[in-house]
């Protein structure tokens, strides 16, 4: 997928060997949840880098004396403003003026990805340059001393989402929605853009004659009614 984007696709993770030694001991995760961040931050690195590349690192490391490992993602794309920093892992925010392959979500996705990692007993870190690019460090505890023991299952399984009479993984749901980007990866132009904001301009007079039929019925004049939303996508599966 990165190469139809005309992107690199780095991926730095050592062999299962050499990995083990130098944790040397294991690394307890929830395999939904942990795919789902990982998803989730390379899904965003996608949908916001244009050029250059996408990295996906994972090592070991240290904080407060104890060992741990990172699972860092950066890319080169278009940056979080400073000021949207503080408010990206909270539910529902979205910065609704950076550019961005898809405009849909509802802005839970990094929110759900941090409490994941902090079910972990983990963190997620932030740090981004505006037209320079962003990166996302995850790290988890090593070993399984901060984890209730009856939490503490062995399942190598994966589990798949039934939908009528067939069933879908989450990773073929994330393919499946990060496909429809491949369709529509030409961003348009800074003229195109300023164009497509001025025909939306609520303040334009409108062309022609309209005309509204409007109801002289007092009992749906006052009768109040609910408007009901519904996003698909992965995160509300």
């Amino acid at each position: 997928m990165a190469e139809t984007l005309g992107l690199d696709y780095i991926i730095e993770i050592p062999c299962c060997e050499d990995f083990n030694k130098a944790v040397e001991d294991k690394v307890y995760l929830d395999h939904n949840m942990y795919e789902t961040i990982i998803f989730n931050l390379c899904s965003n690195a996608l949908k916001h880098t244009w050029n250059g590349h996408i990295t996906i690192r994972l090592y070991p490391d240290y904080k407060n004396m104890k060992r741990i490992i990172v699972l860092e993602v950066s890319d080169t794309g278009v940056g979080i403003p400073e000021l949207a920093l503080p408010n990206i892992f909270q539910r529902f925010y979205r910065i609704e003026s950076q550019r961005s392959r898809s405009h849909e979500g509802t802005g839970i996705g990094l929110a759900l990805a941090k409490e994941f990692i902090a079910c972990h007993g983990g963190n997620i870190t932030v740090n981004s340059v505006i037209n320079k690019g962003t990166t996302f460090k995850c790290w988890f505890p090593i070993g399984c001393e901060h984890l209730p023991k009856n939490k503490i299952h062995f399942n190598n399984v994966e589990s798949p989402i039934s939908y009528g009479q067939v069933l879908y993984t989450n990773r073929q749901l994330y393919l499946e929605e990060s496909s429809q980007w491949i369709k529509s990866s030409t961003y348009e132009d800074k003229n195109d853009i300023d164009k497509s904001i001025e025909d939306r301009n609520i303040d334009k007079p409108l062309l022609g004659d309209v005309t509204f039929h409007l109801s002289t019925d007092d009992s749906i004049i006052e009768k109040k009614y609910q408007i009901l939303l519904v996003d698909d996508n992965n995160y509300m599966r």
